[in-house]
């Protein structure tokens, strides 16, 4: 199947396509930091009782429609959510714009749930199987891979983690003294599933928006989705891929960054196609693009088995 020449048109226009294309396109805004769900999203600022910007990512979603641009305030602090753009009302095509926020899956491990075992090795069980990350201080703490048919739990290092049997492994730095201490940070590890679905859709543009610390994918453009375009994006350290496309979905990504997530950085199944230009892709355990069907193509060189 050949690449469709208006993903190609459309990711050279990216700045176009990020403009309203209707003259009753609205601006919505999200903050974080003053922002609340009750307000109208319609001023950046707070201006008085339900005129200012949503709390939410996911609230600012429910309120777009055709054409219209969300803008992600970024104060430095990530928004803890997962989003969802899915179905006919998003069919008309809009813009999310990043600003260089970070969207984070990571959520403090409880410490209740962490189990002590000898040589200053904790042990925590997640609820979800399969698919891991852990976190301390916004960064994925290195992993020691342990094979499925391994018998024995593989030796840590300091500051190192491993799963085995189901269950999280990790090992607490020492002091001079030689003896396991508390980390000054909380461990956190990948809880939210995907940064963004995106499913039965046209035509979205994301941009300038960080995504990480996902259990599955950055960014899942899970089918029916045509002309979405990911630019100067960063798709980092989640536990699967950084991004994914699947069933008969178009998806282009510019001048990107997709690095350090578990297995793949790029994954793209069925009959979906999946364009890159001038976007890195960083090292990992796995391998930079894995394709189960359909096409990948990467800098005008279609990559194939």
């Amino acid at each position: 199947m050949a690449f469709s020449r208006g993903i190609r048109f459309a990711l050279a226009l990216v700045p176009a396509l990020a403009l309203p294309t209707a003259s009753f396109a609205v601006d919505y805004y999200v903050d974080n930091r003053i922002g609340d769900n009750l307000n109208d999203g319609k001023s950046p600022d707070v201006v008085n009782l339900g005129n200012g910007p949503v709390k939410t990512i996911s609230r600012g979603l429910e309120r777009v429609g055709s054409g219209d641009i969300l803008h992600i305030a970024n104060h430095g602090v990530p928004y803890t959510e997962s989003l969802q753009i899915i179905g006919s009302r998003f069919r008309s095509g809009f813009t999310i714009e990043g600003n260089g926020a970070v969207v984070t899956g990571a959520r403090p491990v409880p410490f209740q749930a962490w189990q002590p075992l000898p040589e200053g090795v904790w042990r925590f069980r997640p609820y979800r199987k399969a698919f891991y990350q852990l976190v301390s201080a916004g960064q994925a703490l290195p992993e020691v891979p342990a094979p499925a048919s391994a018998t024995t739990r593989p030796a840590l290092a300091e500051g190192s983690w491993c799963v085995w049997r189901g269950a999280i492994y990790y090992r607490l730095q020492s002091n001079a003294a030689g003896q396991a201490v508390d980390p000054d940070v909380p461990i956190d590890f990948a809880a939210e599933e995907v940064g963004i679905t995106l499913l039965d859709v046209d035509d979205v543009v994301i941009h300038n928006l960080e995504l990480r610390h996902f259990r599955l994918d950055g960014v899942n453009v899970h089918d029916r989705c045509q002309n979405i375009i990911l630019d100067h994006v960063r798709l980092i350290e989640n536990g699967r891929a950084g991004l994914a496309v699947g069933g008969s979905s178009l998806v282009g990504i510019k001048d990107s960054e997709v690095a350090g997530n578990r297995v793949t950085q790029i994954l793209n199944t069925e009959v979906a196609q999946t364009e890159l230009l001038n976007t890195q892709l960083g090292a990992n355990v796995g391998t930079a693009i894995t394709r189960k069907g359909g096409h990948v193509l990467v800098d005008d060189v279609d990559q194939k088995d």
